[in-house]
Order: structure tokens, then C-alpha cells, then sequence
């Protein structure tokens, strides 16, 4: 049956799953030379794309830049067929980067127009960088991204700071799947709830995660969840995950002493003995907690 389809029956399956063009040729390119003609067509017509966005001055105009096999207007893109465009890589920063064509833009028709059309087009895994400072407008602005964004996609690597309670929502909604990630959160304002949701990713999906460069302490009683999330097994062997430099680590001492490694007068830390690794009955988990430079490392190895 999948043999006697017509190119154009091949093209539309292809193109309403909007796959990478090796997947598709994976999948499809040696069912028949309708699946293949078809894959090479999508292959030639698609565009997988990169969005910029930055404020001017004033944060009340705003520029963009879609990159792309050239630099695409935002009327460009909405008279592209949206099956056969992808975004895979959202950056939200200042600065000027040469040799990239920027649009200029109101807030208004970002917040009701392009970022619509972004959070539509999200590819199912893809990144996200977000280096602007908060404010007000940026705050507006981002807000409305990741409300729109929250449901669509599964960012792999995602760097952002605090704009407003649509941060923490998002982070929340990035948690509930399966795909393993990377995530740096910066600058201050996090509310202590984001504890629950960085809990929540070290025991489920990040294979990193980096708070330095926020005011999100490691309390004692994170730590001690951290701890037994990794005594339990349930977080990932290659976790790694830093906090700002903790100064004392007289209550971090306190935890499971009977499980502690000695260490001689040069190590700064506290470092744990989880128990037998399955790959060899004389290697030990090790759970270790350093001081390194101005950062908290907690490695699992």
C-alpha cells in the first residue's frame, strides 16, 4: 500500500510531520521513488530557522532577525506554507552581530504577531538563550513568549532569566517531558518556589543545571532532597549541577555522616559513598559536593 501512493499524497504526509530532512529520507526516502522524490522536494522547499529578537533604546520598538538560508521579513514567513518551516533556535540578547539583516518591529506586533507565529512554528526539540536584563517591557515581552511557547515545544538547552511569573511557569511546563536537557537560569528575583522545579529536573530530566549567576542559595534542606534523590537512585549518574559558592559547610556535614568519605585538611567539601555501581562490585556512587572557584559543584560519579 505505502509503495502505490502518489507524490502528492508523500509530500503532504511528509510535510504535516515536519521532520529535519534526514529524518524524513530516513523514513521515507526507500519505500518507493514517490517517498523519495517527495523527501528530496521537502529536502529543497524547507527551511529550518534561527529567530533573534532584541529591544532598541526605548524597549517600546523592538528588531528581529530570522535566519534562515537568507534573511526573512516576518510577511515573508507568513506566506510560507508553515508545514515546511521549522524554528529550532530562539535567542533573545542585545547587542549588534554583524552581517545580520534586522527588521524593525512595534512591541505591539511582536507580542501579537511574531511571537505567535514563532511558538507555532517551534521545532519538538529545540533551544532557547535569554540574556536580556528585566524589566518592564522586557518582562511584557517575554511573558508573552513563553505563555505562547509553554505547550509547543521541548527546549534540549534553555538559558533564561527571571521576567515575571511566566519564567517559572514555563520551567514547570519545560519539566512535565521526557527529553533530557540543559539549563542555565541567571540574574535575581527567582521566587523560592523554583526550588521545586529544579528538584523536579534533577531527578528527572537535566543532565545539567546551572544556577551560579542567580540568588537561588543551597540551603541545607535542598541539598538533604538532593541528596536522597541521588541515594535512591533516582536522578541520572551524569547529573551534574552547580549552585553560588556555599561558605559553610558545617549543616551539609550533618547529613548522613556515616556515609562520608574522609577527606585530608586540603579538600574543601563533603563527599558521600552511595553504594556499589552494577558495572563493578569494588567501584563506589560517590555523591561530591565542592567548592570550585565561586561556584557549588554536586557531581554524581
Amino acid at each position: 500500500m505505502m509503495e502505490n501512493v502518489s507524490p502528492t499524497f508523500c509530500s503532504g504526509v511528509i510535510s504535516l510531520l515536519r521532520l529535519v530532512p534526514y529524518e524524513t529520507k530516513k523514513k521515507f526516502e526507500y519505500i518507493s521513488p514517490s517517498w523519495k522524490l517527495a523527501c528530496s522536494a521537502y529536502a529543497e522547499n524547507s527551511e529550518t530557522l534561527k529567530i533573534i529578537v532584541r529591544p532598541k533604546t526605548t524597549c517600546t520598538r523592538w528588531e528581529y532577525c530570522f535566519v534562515g538560508t537568507k534573511y526573512f521579513s516576518l510577511e515573508e514567513m507568513l506566506k510560507k506554507n508553515r508545514n515546511m518551516t521549522r524554528i529550532n533556535n530562539v535567542v533573545f540578547q542585545y547587542g549588534k552581530m554583524a552581517h545580520q539583516q534586522f527588521r524593525e518591529i512595534s512591541k505591539e506586533e511582536l507580542k501579537t504577531q511574531l511571537i505567535p507565529y514563532v511558538a507555532a512554528q517551534l521545532n519538538r526539540f529545540s533551544t532557547l538563550q535569554c540574556d536580556l536584563e528585566r524589566s518592564p517591557e522586557t518582562e511584557d515581552v517575554l511573558g508573552a513568549f513563553y505563555k505562547a511557547s509553554s505547550n509547543r515545544a521541548s527546549f534540549t538547552s534553555i538559558t533564561m532569566n527571571y521576567q515575571g511569573q511566566a519564567s517559572e511557569d514555563f520551567l514547570a511546563a519545560q519539566i512535565e517531558d521526557s527529553a533530557s536537557c540543559s539549563v542555565i537560569l541567571r540574574g535575581t528575583g527567582w521566587p523560592i518556589t523554583v526550588k521545586h522545579h529544579l528538584l523536579t529536573l534533577i531527578a528527572g530530566k537535566a543532565y545539567y543545571l546551572n544556577v551560579c549567576e542567580t540568588d537561588i542559595d543551597l540551603d541545607p534542606v535542598t541539598f538533604a532532597s538532593i541528596f536522597n534523590l541521588w541515594l535512591k537512585k533516582k536522578t541520572d549518574s551524569h547529573n551534574k549541577t552547580s549552585f553560588p559558592q556555599v561558605s559553610d559547610f558545617t549543616a551539609m556535614k550533618q547529613i548522613r555522616p556515616d556515609l562520608q568519605i574522609p577527606k585530608d585538611r586540603e579538600f574543601t567539601g563533603v563527599e558521600w559513598s552511595l553504594g556499589e555501581k552494577t558495572t563493578a562490585e569494588t567501584d563506589k556512587h560517590r555523591l561530591g559536593f565542592y567548592v570550585h572557584q565561586k561556584d557549588t559543584y554536586i557531581s554524581f560519579h
